[in-house]
């Protein structure tokens, strides 16, 4: 265990010499190259992604269909009440009852998630679409837990916490339905049989893989987003195109990030959504298209 630990905090030690030694003015200045790193692969960490993927020109199929979806959702922007419950004119909060059966798993949904995120080594994992899910959805567990607390028609800092609550719903289940897909159809699978290229590399890389936080955020993840949006609802409450619209936006901003800030940084966290290649436009169209699909299918369940 110390011997893991020293490890860690020379990793971590390398980690923070490495960004220092990034001209932070380059990363702004536009007559510098886009990749700021070497090889394009941030401490040779993404060496294991094919160098076609990491540096070189964009293709215009994925970008053109980002542009789309942003196009979209700007001009279908819902009115700010539309993306809440209301009734007869007055905001509707939805959350389990105190000392419930789902106000007790929320609770301590909540303080497990939290433990999960403890047992990676470094916060740095935060930036990958997989943790940032799985952080919403922990803050999410906390508000469920925390709601029948709160006295929204009194203080104003209640309502926006619980109106918070209400937006992220829809995106919690969804980003665990696409991070539980993706990962274990397509990206894992990707990893494993094509671009690991020898066996000691294919036996580490099966090893992280079902290793026991691994596990928790890229398989239970779906478990708990169930729980969390659909079993500790009251009421069946559907899903509306107010809540796919958030979700959406939400997925936008990400791709956003990933292309404009982790791609220039070299971390190539999912190659399958590499801008340089023609495929990663069926990509992101899968992934858009998986929002509308889930949301037809959790209302098509919330309805029986």
């Amino acid at each position: 265990m110390e011997e893991s630990h020293e490890q860690a905090q020379d990793r971590k030690a390398k980690r923070i010499a490495f960004i220092n030694s990034i001209n932070k003015i380059d990363f702004f200045d536009p007559r510098k190259p886009w990749i700021v790193v070497p090889n394009g692969s941030f401490m040779g960490y993404f060496n294991w992604v094919p160098k076609r993927l990491r540096v070189g020109p964009w293709s215009p199929f994925p970008i053109a269909v980002l542009a789309c979806v942003a196009y979209f959702i700007v001009i279908n922007r819902p009115p700010v009440l539309l993306l809440l419950s209301t009734q007869n004119g007055q905001l509707v909060y939805h959350f389990p009852a105190a000392f419930s059966i789902m106000w007790y798993y929320n609770f301590f949904g909540f303080l497990w998630m939290c433990y999960v995120i403890s047992c990676f080594p470094t916060l740095f994992v935060l930036v990958s679409f997989t943790m940032f899910s799985w952080l919403i959805m922990t803050i999410r567990h906390g508000i469920s837990a925390l709601a029948p607390f709160l006295e929204p028609d009194i203080y104003q800092s209640h309502a926006a916490i619980l109106q918070l609550h209400e937006l992220l719903r829809f995106w919690v289940l969804v980003s665990a339905i696409i991070t539980f897909t993706v990962w274990n159809f397509l990206l894992a699978p990707l990893v494993y049989f094509i671009l690991m290229n020898t066996q000691t590399q294919k036996k580490r890389f099966l090893k992280w893989a079902v290793s026991f936080e691994v596990f928790q955020v890229q398989v239970m993840v779906i478990v708990f987003a169930f729980l969390n949006t659909i079993t500790s609802v009251e009421g069946n409450l559907l899903f509306t195109f107010s809540d796919l619209w958030f979700a959406l936006m939400m997925h936008e901003i990400y791709a956003v990030f990933y292309v404009s800030f982790l791609d220039r940084f070299g971390v190539h966290l999912y190659p399958i959504f590499s801008p340089r290649t023609h495929f990663a436009a069926i990509s992101y169209g899968f992934v858009f298209s998986m929002l509308y699909t889930a949301q037809k299918c959790a209302n098509n369940i919330l309805s029986m």
